[in-house]
């Protein structure tokens, strides 16, 4: 169902129904107090508010989740978004991706979107979706650093993303369950997924070295196990090394292929 009531004249959006879970700005300065701050019971009921209230794509309408990908990304588009890109090449490497604790991970898709109306705009699209050998969905947040744009969004920006596409995905699992069925023959368990929050080790590095952001570790790994206690959604947080994009500029390939590392959440600084 689409939150299409009126208030004061207008639409009612989903970052207005839900303003903490669409929180998109997490100042650098004090971010262990930000986090400390959030209030994690509001947080946990706007999940399970959003999952009753998401929006679905229907295959009578025409609106399916997974939409033919070819791990291409047109030139000519304005998907030039360095997550984009980066999320086409971790899929065209094809072979399962092993984690760090051996269990093996399939990406299916990427950019898989959730929205299907207008009226859904701001809801966004799942970096990149894989299942686990044992059946279960891995919701794949990616983020990155680079020289030109700085260290990135904050943590707390991938994990609240996560967080929503998750509970977009619990609200449709009957829907994404048949169709990887169609797809692309994979059985999944109609189990919470997984949130997966991935960066390179260069991204994590930089947040968790920088003084001002104060020691936001410890609040960020509370708010994520009250998290999993109140909602069922387990997040992991991923790093991988340096990589870079090549292939052709529609077919991007990453370079070298990169293994997958469990982050310690240290504040390095202190």
């Amino acid at each position: 169902m689409e939150l299409v009531k009126k208030r004061e004249g207008r639409i009612e959006s989903y970052s207005d129904r839900f303003p903490l879970l669409f929180r998109r700005r997490w100042p650098a300065r004090h971010l262990e107090q930000e986090i400390a701050a959030v209030d994690v019971d509001a947080l946990c009921a706007e999940c399970l508010g959003l999952r009753k209230t998401a929006p679905r794509r229907t295959a009578s309408a025409g609106k399916q989740y997974f939409v033919g990908h070819r791990g291409e990304v047109p030139d000519s588009n304005e998907s030039n978004r360095i997550e984009e890109r980066l999320a086409v090449a971790l899929y065209n490497e094809g072979a399962p991706w092993v984690l760090p604790d051996g269990e093996m991970l399939r990406l299916i898709d990427y950019q898989v979107p959730l929205s299907a109306t207008r009226r859904a705009k701001g809801i966004g699209k799942i970096d990149l979706l894989g299942v686990i050998d044992g059946g279960q969905f891995v919701v794949i947040e990616l983020k990155h650093s680079s020289k030109e744009k700085g260290r990135g969004e904050a943590p707390m920006v991938a994990l609240l993303e996560g967080l929503r596409y998750a509970s977009i995905l619990q609200a449709n699992m009957d829907d994404f369950v048949e169709q990887a069925k169609q797809h692309f023959g994979v059985d999944v368990l109609n189990t919470p997924p997984l949130v997966m929050l991935l960066g390179p080790l260069a991204w994590w590095d930089s947040w968790l070295a920088l003084r001002a952001a104060g020691a936001w570790a410890g609040p960020f790994l509370q708010l994520i196990a009250d998290v999993k206690v109140r909602t069922g959604l387990e997040i992991r947080c991923l790093a991988h090394g340096d990589t870079a994009l090549g292939g052709s500029v529609t077919k991007p390939r990453i370079i070298p292929v990169p293994t997958l590392l469990s982050v310690q959440l240290i504040n390095t600084w202190r």
